[in-house]
């Protein structure tokens, strides 16, 4: 595929971010024995990595000087209803999640008696000794009575979005319960997302990483921009994944990916979406906060799913390892982009798993 170099103002506006990009960073470069300065900085990288990181590039860039961008990504072109187009990427691997039991949830519910107004976690220690072990046991006490029976007909209601605002109004949103009423009861209706950005908010989104569940495979898609300009399209057709039930799985994808998709789809006048999310940092933080040194999404994956990335792609790295690709046309600097996505989708996932095997065997 041939990229097109007439120029526009379009892409002179393209040209001109991706010289910005190349020259200013938001992130520090610092020496393993300087540690302490990452105290003074939301994002560093280690100078031995970020050698790397640079050594790499320009070996992508020699390898793929004459590859086209279709080849070197495998992937392909997808037209959209208005005539606009926007490059696709799809995968799957293998991927099993086992069917959650339906009665667990309301089991439990019934069992917190401190999702009852009035009742603390001492109260609730003392009626438990009184010998009311659930909230339908309250139906025979007098100060209670009345709340816990508001409570219970909410919970034999079992509806999921009413149940998750029960919990979360007595409870945080790292709360066990909270996670297992907010996931959904079809495991095809969990939406795996990541994206990677030029930089912090107000800079355009250069891939949308979404992963679904079918059939015991975890199938990843990808819509990369091959030019700034592509935004909106990508923006469109990532918005188009967001079906009906969908529910959103991300990793610190509360505070930044969601938030982030939101602000660029304002950007461009599109709907802003507003799912259901499950954000699987605060739920690790509850569950490992203690076992590991911390918990970001790769301490995570080699600490609790072995895998190791080899080569892999700083975050930090991604806008400049762009900025490449738009000043020279190579695909090469594109390729760990993408790779580095996709993984992220699939511990994700994975992760995902392991929080809801723990939860489920408590």
């Amino acid at each position: 595929m041939l990229i097109n170099h007439m120029s526009t103002p379009i892409d002179q506006i393209c040209s001109n971010l991706a010289a910005r990009i190349d020259v200013s960073r938001d992130y520090t470069v610092i020496a393993h024995d300087n540690l302490y300065r990452a105290g003074f900085s939301d994002s560093y990288i280690f100078s031995s990595a970020y050698q790397r990181g640079l050594a790499r590039k320009e070996e992508l860039l020699a390898a793929y000087e004459e590859v086209p961008f279709d080849e070197a990504l495998n992937g392909e072109e997808i037209m959209m209803p208005d005539g606009t187009s926007c490059f696709r990427i799809t995968a799957s691997v293998p991927y099993r999640l086992d069917r959650s039991d339906p009665d667990m949830l309301p089991a439990l519910l019934c069992e917190d008696l401190t999702l009852v107004p009035g009742i603390g976690p001492a109260t609730a220690a003392s009626l438990r000794r009184r010998g009311y072990l659930t909230i339908r046991d309250l139906a025979w006490h007098r100060r209670f009575r009345e709340e816990a029976g508001r409570v219970q007909h909410r919970i034999d209601e079992a509806d999921r979005r009413d149940l998750l605002a029960l919990i979360l109004s007595r409870h945080s949103r790292s709360h066990r319960l909270a996670f297992l009423a907010g996931s959904p009861p079809e495991e095809s209706d969990l939406l795996f997302f990541d994206i990677e950005t030029l930089g912090f908010f107000s800079r355009p989104i250069i891939l949308f990483g979404l992963a679904r569940l079918r059939q015991n495979r975890l199938i990843t898609t990808q819509y990369l921009l091959q030019g700034v300009r592509d935004e909106q399209t990508a923006l469109q057709a990532t918005i188009d994944e967001f079906s009906p039930g969908t529910v959103l799985v991300t990793f610190n994808g509360r505070s930044f990916d969601l938030p982030y998709l939101q602000e660029r789809c304002a950007y461009y006048r599109l709907p802003q979406p507003v799912p259901p999310q499950i954000d699987l940092l605060h739920h690790s933080r509850s569950l490992w906060k203690d076992r590991f040194p911390d918990c970001k999404l790769g301490t995570l994956e080699a600490k609790l799913c072995g895998t190791v990335r080899e080569d892999d792609l700083p975050s930090a790295m991604v806008p400049e390892f762009y900025a490449a690709y738009q000043q020279t046309g190579n695909p090469g600097p594109l390729v760990p982009i993408v790779e580095h996505n996709r993984q992220d989708l699939v511990t994700t996932a994975h992760l995902f798993g392991l929080i809801r095997e723990v939860y489920h065997d408590r």
